[in-house]
């Protein structure tokens, strides 16, 4: 895992996960290894005296992959997000 903190408030992360091949029971077929990789760049600002935060988050960016059973497959994700403190 790799978190910067950038100019002007905004803060990039990117995390890479190594899974490798499970079987949760005798009786499933394993789930094959998987590499994921996931990113995600904010920006904190003000308005009046709340602080707020935008992000644009990427999971899975690099591919799918089975997850926990061979046919729950997750796909790449992209989303964005507004986070406000009270």
């Amino acid at each position: 895992m790799l978190i910067q903190k950038m100019p002007w408030n905004t803060e990039l992360s990117v995390t890479q996960h190594h899974v490798s091949s499970t079987r949760w029971t005798q009786n499933q077929n394993a789930v094959p290894a998987y590499i994921r990789t996931d990113w995600r760049l904010a920006k904190s600002f003000r308005v009046g005296p709340q602080n707020f935060e935008v992000a644009y988050t990427g999971r899975s960016t690099i591919g799918e992959y089975g997850d926990f059973r061979p046919h729950y497959i997750i796909t790449p994700r992209h989303f964005v997000s507004l986070s406000m403190n009270l």
